[in-house]
């Protein structure tokens, strides 16, 4: 659920950045896609990173838990 909802916010925001800088609709097309794309993967790069961050601050908490 949570992937799907960072993949749409990056296709959203892909979306609106090509309309604001491609202001006609031939160059549109051709450079929405590719920052749909890029965004896409830039969205999926960066969840995934939040994975694992939050994985490994649990896991050090959980360590300094048993700890004390």
């Amino acid at each position: 659920m949570r992937l799907g909802l960072y993949s749409a916010a990056g296709l959203a925001s892909g979306l609106f950045y090509s309309i604001i800088v491609f202001q006609e609709m031939h160059v549109l097309v051709e450079g929405g896609l590719l920052f749909l794309g890029l965004s896409l993967i830039a969205s999926t790069v960066y969840y995934h990173v939040l994975l694992v961050v939050t994985w490994r601050s649990n896991r050090r908490e959980n360590q300094l838990r048993d700890i004390m």
